[in-house]
């Protein structure tokens, strides 16, 4: 999967920052610009921008965790 691609990655070349947990994955809710805009699949801007509008600054993707009726669910 995309994102664990990415955080096996040291943080300087990652489009988004993340980190894999046990659980899915902690990323950044920081707008991403520039070139590295354009690797960030429209699922996961959608939930950095839901993030930010809620005043968050990180995600935690947790294959256990609720589901918020106004984002996209990921079968895993």
């Amino acid at each position: 999967m995309l994102l664990n691609r990415w955080a096996e990655l040291a943080a300087e070349p990652q489009p988004l920052v993340v980190a894999s947990t046990c659980y899915g994955w902690f990323l950044s809710a920081a707008a991403v610009e520039g070139r590295a805009a354009q690797a960030i699949p429209p699922e996961i801007a959608g939930i950095q921008r839901f993030a930010r509008s809620l005043g968050c600054h990180y995600v935690l993707l947790d294959c256990d965790g609720e589901e918020v009726e106004e984002l996209p669910t990921f079968s895993w």
